[in-house]
């Protein structure tokens, strides 16, 4: 289940990543270990990988805040998810 924590950006899980939902344009998979075919229907797809917890370089953290600034300038509304 998404949920929205801005008017145009939600948080949701790999299922939601999957079958993206009516209303969202925009996909950013945050998962490292997770690939979900960047071509599906019409919604535009970006994957910036991240492990959960501590590891992450702060170069990756830093893409991945800037690829969700861009597609949150360009789309309606974004999900950013990982697994769960």
């Amino acid at each position: 289940m998404i949920t929205m924590i801005t008017d145009r950006i939600g948080i949701g899980d790999s299922s939601d990543g999957r079958q993206v939902p009516p209303g969202i344009d925009a996909v950013l998979n945050v998962a490292v270990d997770l690939d979900i075919p960047l071509t599906q229907g019409n919604v535009y797809r970006h994957k910036v990988g991240l492990v959960d917890g501590p590891g992450n370089d702060d170069a990756l953290l830093l893409s991945a805040v800037m690829v969700l600034h861009a597609l949150n300038k360009r789309h309606n509304r974004v999900l950013v998810h990982c697994h769960e």
